[in-house]
């Protein structure tokens, strides 16, 4: 509850201890937990924080060609134009370096 962290907070802080997070607590951040976030951000309309998430994705990820995408749309959104086509050529050219999946064929032809 609150009032017991604000009392282990207050007990803590009069032992000069200090809290370390259990590994079970600690999440993981990579560029998907950061493109959802500015996917988040960019829905409720605030456009500056949407930047800054979806530049931490393509910072851990610069392969992470839908990171691209959603920059370019912030970038749009915000009369960037510039950037916003960068962001799509990068994207484009992120996807053209990936193998290309092949579908099976059926038995059918």
């Amino acid at each position: 509850t609150i009032e017991e962290d604000t009392a282990l907070g207050s007990h803590a802080a009069g032992n000069n201890a200090r809290h370390v997070p259990a590994i079970s607590d600690v999440e993981v951040k990579d560029a998907r937990y950061y493109r959802e976030r500015g996917q988040q951000d960019y829905r409720i309309g605030d456009l500056a924080l949407a930047l800054v998430d979806l530049d931490l994705a393509v910072e851990l990820d610069p392969d992470f060609s839908d990171a691209y995408i959603d920059r370019a749309i912030v970038f749009h959104r915000m009369g960037d134009l510039k950037r916003a086509f960068a962001d799509i050529t990068e994207a484009r050219r992120v996807d053209a370096q990936k193998p290309q999946q092949t579908t099976p064929r059926s038995g059918n032809n």
